[in-house]
């Protein structure tokens, strides 16, 4: 099942009004301003996964537990490329 637009709220605890409020102010904005609430967002996003993973995972460092999310959003190839640039950069 494909979600877009308020579609995506019916499963969530967004009332429809909220929803359409949301969508509304997004048709709105200007583009720029939606590119800044998009990164906005995924900062937000990357930042309790980050917070999420440290309480799973306290004996790891800050850079593990990037090294980590890197491994479950983009997979493991990707993250041992991080790795071996960090141990270069680290020299």
């Amino acid at each position: 099942m494909k979600f877009s637009g308020i579609d995506a709220f019916k499963q969530t605890d967004t009332s429809s009004g909220a929803a359409r409020v949301y969508f509304e102010a997004l048709r709105l904005a200007s583009p720029s301003r939606r590119l800044k609430r998009a990164l906005e967002l995924s900062a937000r996003a990357r930042a309790l996964s980050l917070a999420g993973l440290g309480r799973l995972h306290p004996e790891l460092s800050h850079t593990d537990l990037r090294l980590l999310l890197v491994e479950q959003v983009h997979g493991e190839a990707v993250a041992a490329r991080c790795r071996k640039h960090l141990a270069r950069s680290s020299r």
